[in-house]
């Protein structure tokens, strides 16, 4: 999307004062070397642009229009896919995933891990990532990814695992006969209008933001290394996106504008509970990842390379922030909490 058209739909958005506090955060948390710069809204709200979008080998300033690598924020993608299907009728959450994918290794061996448990981590798997490779080969990750085996029982803990959403793409490739790119354009991004969204590589790309993380990959180049071991789109993420898109997408699971009810339903029920975890299909639904002022409802997700979305369907707040972080992970989660806090008018400490 061009800068013409980017500034249309923040027009559209723009209902809301522009509050001072947020940019002054953005600037506290650049002088403390938390992140290069940010990009942050909320739906019905203004655009917040401030710091660098690159540094090396020239510096050049944060814009609205920024491309930002989402890193895990592109599983939400995955989960919608996954959802629509379910909703359609076409998939079933609780058949084990090797329904869809008999060549796995758990396949022959009664497997009860279900698409449910992929989805919010619970199947038992860690996030060991025996398939990663140096150079792409769809025919060897495969095999690696399809060998591999949980560590535990399924439902006993939850525990974090980008290949539980790399069997999900390769789920939605199976019941849809697309690759993952083509169908999150046809189910997802188009009926959305989301036209500045992408599964690939885009190197080169003059709006494309400089990643931090994960050894300083080139700019437009997937930061992911399991995305890098594959020739096309894989379901745990590594997508680009702008504001303006991802504001389109967390519009639609506020508003509830497109898609199926039970598509929306399935995403903001937690199915999960347990220790101080709390899960929908594929969101967040923790105590501890939730807004200064946002309700226990919120469903979020966050990304490594400095982004974080999320959706209050009580309060009615949804946005997104999305920085290149250079600090600490978790104190850049907490950042990014506080400016969604600010951005909705809810104090800080």
């Amino acid at each position: 999307m061009g800068s013409a058209a980017f500034l249309a739909v923040g027009r559209g958005l723009a209902k809301q004062p522009r509050n001072p506090a947020v940019e002054e955060e953005l600037k506290r948390q650049i002088a403390a070397k938390q992140i290069a710069g940010g990009v942050c809204g909320l739906v019905g709200g203004p655009i917040y642009a401030v710091g660098d979008r690159t540094r090396h080998p020239t510096v050049t300033p944060m814009t609205p229009d920024s491309l930002f690598d989402l890193a895990s924020v592109g599983k939400t993608f995955t989960t919608s896919l996954c959802a629509m299907l379910v909703a359609d009728g076409k998939l079933e959450l609780d058949a084990p995933f090797t329904k869809y994918l008999p060549e796995h290794i758990l396949a022959k061996e009664s497997c009860a891990i279900t698409v449910r448990d992929l989805a919010m981590h619970i199947g038992g798997f860690d996030n060991s990532k025996p398939y990663i490779l140096k150079e792409p080969d769809a025919a060897a990750f495969d095999a690696a990814l399809f060998k591999k085996r949980p560590v535990r029982a399924r439902g006993i803990k939850y525990e974090y695992a980008c290949s539980n959403f790399i069997y999900l793409g390769k789920i939605v490739e199976r019941l849809t006969g697309l690759e993952l790119e083509a169908a999150a354009k046809k189910m997802l991004w188009e009926p959305l209008g989301m036209k500045d969204t992408y599964w690939h590589d885009i190197p080169g790309h003059p709006r494309a933001v400089q990643v931090f993380t994960n050894n300083r990959p080139a700019i437009g180049m997937r930061s992911d290394e399991q995305a890098r071991s594959y020739p096309s789109a894989t379901g745990n993420g590594a997508t680009f996106s702008s504001i303006s898109d991802m504001l389109l997408f967390a519009d639609d699971l506020l508003h509830r504008k497109h898609f199926k009810t039970a598509y929306y339903d399935l995403l903001f029920t937690p199915c999960f509970e347990k220790d101080d975890s709390r899960r929908s299909f594929g969101w967040d639904m923790s105590p501890k990842i939730v807004p200064n002022g946002w309700s226990s409802s919120t469903i979020e997700h966050g990304g490594h390379t400095g982004i974080t979305i999320a959706v209050d369907p009580v309060n009615k707040y949804s946005g997104i922030v999305m920085t290149n972080r250079t600090g600490d992970w978790w104190q850049g989660y907490e950042c990014r909490m506080r400016l969604l806090s600010l951005m909705s008018g809810c104090p800080v400490s």
